[in-house]
């Protein structure tokens, strides 16, 4: 029996080993086309651009500390790392939404998949080649980390931000219009993409997590050339004082006021909404007042202390500044903040609100207290002028105007500020169109907190704080500065 029994198994055993010699039948499959190798890819993406965009440059990228010590093999676009593992890698990024992207972000400090590839100008980047999937918190949270003021995203352009006022790259790859297109809709509600679609561009107020907090950005999306655009300015987590903003503590005075127009003035990005939202603050702990601000959009909110806090959006909470002014006649408001005088019925609202018993506070695009006396008399008609210097002369109680200078250490930049507050004589000149003897009056009210722009560029320049050049460069009065240029 037990011989029986080794006999079958032997006979079955080799029955398996015959049947392992038999050729295997393999069913005919798809042809699969190889992936491109790397060299591969640097030759399609190359053209004969006249002027070629570097992106080895742009996305140029540095090693974890504990891969510097890397061996020769890993050091450049020639080395021995298996072919494989190179592809996959390029595989992963080839579309800017692939599956396998994410886990793989990591890949773009890898020196080993950095590409340099040309462009014509204007030519859109193909379809899925070399970008990695992120969101927009992803770029929003590095310019907070890089400590940037504003984001820039654009099509077949590598993101940029603004540090000290200087634009830098972030160091991510370019992205196409339809990729481009996708991350900034998604950030969208149904509202937002209405307006964007029927005006071509719109502002909306945007929050992120940041580590324990909740970041604000005030954001522009619009369409160029090229595709849909997005801008992003980063709002302070929380509200400075004057102090940090290195404002001097004369512009307490202009909380003071029951009733009037408070003007903050300067170029674009220059501070403007922060400084605002200072004086707004001290308003807001100091006395009990009922504060209604209409913004497009909000940018910095603020939670009600001794005074109670009212906060509209335009397109959220009311169509337009006009309508939202014209309402808010009946709120019963002791201060008004309007974002910024616009237009000519915005501006005379304000007017007419800061002599009804308001305190109004907002904005302008102007670089001198001069220039914002001749653009608020301007934007009337010349029937209406004469008028309007009468009102604005009485109701006018302080314009401040600010420029943000680079520090003469590169460690940031300071406020250079030009303040004048309303008093007998200047409501005098306002009255009577000589608004180019404004300056003179200033100069000799030092004793009331006023002062020129240039009499605090030579501050800050006594103070070692700016350059010579800065100094000169932002003077109104070039030959005060000449003398010291020429030292430099």
């Amino acid at each position: 029996m037990a011989e029986s029994l080794l006999l079958r198994a032997k006979d079955s055993a080799q029955r398996e080993i015959e049947g392992s010699r038999r050729p295997k039948i393999r069913h005919a499959r798809r042809p699969r086309l190889p992936e491109p190798g790397l060299t591969t890819m640097r030759k399609r993406l190359t053209t004969k651009a006249t002027g070629p965009v570097n992106f080895q440059a742009l996305t140029q990228n540095v090693r974890p500390a504990e891969s510097q010590d890397s061996s020769p093999e890993e050091d450049g676009l020639n080395s021995t790392m298996a072919e494989s593992q190179r592809d996959d890698k390029i595989r992963a990024e080839r579309h800017p939404y692939h599956p396998k992207a994410e886990k793989l972000s990591s890949a773009m400090a890898d020196p080993l998949v950095k590409l340099t590839a040309t462009f014509n100008e204007g030519e859109d980047i193909p379809s899925g080649e070399l970008f990695c999937v992120r969101t927009i918190e992803d770029y929003l949270k590095e310019t907070l980390t890089r400590g940037g003021s504003d984001l820039h995203i654009a099509v077949n352009s590598p993101p940029m931000i603004r540090l000290h006022g200087q634009l830098m790259l972030l160091g991510f790859s370019p992205l196409n219009s339809e990729a481009t297109e996708e991350l900034l809709m998604k950030i969208l509600d149904d509202q937002q993409k209405k307006a964007l679609l029927a005006k071509k561009n719109v502002d909306f107020a945007y929050t992120i997590q940041y580590g324990n907090t909740r970041r604000r950005f005030r954001c522009n999306l619009f369409y160029e050339r090229c595709g849909l655009c997005g801008v992003f300015r980063a709002i302070p987590d929380r509200i400075p004082t004057l102090k940090e903003l290195g404002l001097p503590e004369s512009l307490k005075k202009l909380v003071r006021y029951h009733q009037g127009l408070v003007l903050i003035t300067g170029p674009a990005g220059c501070g403007k909404t922060t400084t605002l939202a200072a004086l707004i603050n001290i308003i807001n702990e100091e006395r009990p007042a009922h504060i209604l601000t209409i913004e497009d959009p909000i940018e910095y909110v603020h939670p009600s202390k001794k005074s109670f806090i009212t906060q509209r959006q335009v397109s959220l909470h009311t169509k337009t500044f006009q309508s939202a002014l014209r309402a808010a006649i009946r709120e019963d408001p002791d201060v008004l903040l309007l974002g910024e005088l616009r237009d000519l019925e915005t501006t005379q609202m304000a007017i007419t609100a800061a002599e009804t018993g308001h305190l109004v506070f907002s904005t302008l695009h102007t670089v001198s207290a001069i220039k914002t006396i001749d653009r608020i008399v301007g934007i009337f008609p010349p029937s209406q002028q004469a008028q309007v210097r009468t009102m604005f002369s009485e109701s006018m109680k302080g314009i401040l105007t600010q420029k943000l200078v680079p520090r003469a250490d590169g460690m940031g930049r300071v406020p250079a500020i030009e303040i004048i507050f309303g008093c007998a004589p200047i409501a005098n000149l306002i009255r009577e169109g000589k608004a180019l003897q404004v300056g003179t009056v200033v100069q000799t009210s030092r004793n009331l907190g006023m002062k020129t722009m240039d009499e605090s560029l030579m501050e800050l320049y006594n103070s070692n704080l700016i350059s010579p050049a800065e100094a000169y460069e932002h003077s109104a009065d070039k030959k005060i500065f000449e003398q010291y240029l020429n030292k430099q």
